[in-house]
């Protein structure tokens, strides 16, 4: 392979909030394609373009938004070129803000945001270029615990997941902390034959309850019970917004009732949203204030 990879950074380095730039010289390789992939401390989008004055050298690069060690991985034809990839160290520079990223700029299509077929693949993409600095996230609940893997890498992605058991699930898409637009999502599943099965429940007869319905301890873990066991056939779903993101778990017990838990990362007050087959059930939505001390026992 006769590609050659260039450029002061190489061995200098870079600068944080500054462009980090590398020529890469196809002339000697014949007809290919070229692909790039970098990794660090912070997410970047690479840029790419030849080079007017000279046919076959593309100039590549991006903005390493935090300090810290970058690995560019240059290939071509699928092939590693020499030398990659090249390990790029960034030197911080105080005076640098990195942009915040925005969730409502995350943009999310496909098929697989609203319904599926049980046992085969469902797809959906996600395009992140636009909501600056951020981490994209994903959630599924529902009858069966899908994995949401990806299908295609890039920007967007094309993610995939494969439920088991019919029912209603939520997915969850989160930049950052934040939901992004129409998150969390109801996906209805059809079977083998395309039909979505009628389920019959009534959310009104889920009951919930439990302290940490109403106040909750920073940093502790936090519990209240639901128990669906009047409500008919249809699915639990828990979320709870505030001031920091709160991972929520749900645990199925034998007997029918399900233990949620919850842990509030600071101070304030948090929604809880308790939801059957996508439908509050009553009190929902529950309002909790968060403490850094345990309230006291009346």
């Amino acid at each position: 392979m006769s590609c050659k990879v260039t450029g002061p950074v190489l061995t200098a380095g870079g600068v944080q909030g500054e462009d980090v730039c590398v020529l890469v010289d196809t002339t000697e390789a014949g007809g290919g394609k070229l692909t790039y992939h970098v990794t660090g401390p912070s997410r970047t989008e690479l840029s790419n373009r030849m080079r007017d004055e000279c046919p076959g050298v593309y100039q590549a690069s991006f903005v390493p938004h935090h300090a810290g060690e970058y690995s560019l991985d240059v290939r071509f034809n699928d092939e590693p070129v020499p030398g990659s990839p090249f390990t790029i160290t960034v030197r911080a520079d105080p005076s640098y803000e990195p942009p915040k990223g925005d969730a409502k700029k995350v943009v999310c299509i496909g098929d697989g945001l609203s319904r599926c077929r049980i046992n085969q693949p469902a797809y959906f993409s996600v395009d992140s270029s636009r909501a600056g600095l951020g981490r994209l996230s994903m959630e599924m609940s529902g009858p069966s615990q899908p994995t949401i893997t990806y299908a295609e890498e890039g920007s967007p992605g094309t993610f995939q997941y494969i439920v088991s058991a019919l029912g209603d699930y939520e997915l969850h898409i989160r930049w950052g902390a934040k939901d992004v637009p129409s998150s969390p999502f109801q996906i209805c599943v059809e079977d083998e034959s395309g039909v979505v099965p009628t389920i019959q429940g009534d959310p009104t007869k889920v009951i919930a309850t439990g302290l940490g319905l109403d106040m909750c301890t920073v940093g502790e873990t936090n519990k209240f019970n639901v128990d669906p066991r009047d409500a008919g056939t249809g699915h639990v779903s828990v979320t709870v917004e505030g001031p920091g993101h709160t991972n929520v778990q749900l645990d199925h017990r034998d007997d029918g009732n399900i233990v949620v838990s919850y842990t509030p990362p600071e101070e304030g007050d948090y929604t809880i949203n308790v939801t059957f087959s996508g439908m509050h059930i009553e009190g929902s939505p529950y309002t909790a204030t968060a403490m850094s001390q345990p309230p006291p026992l009346m």
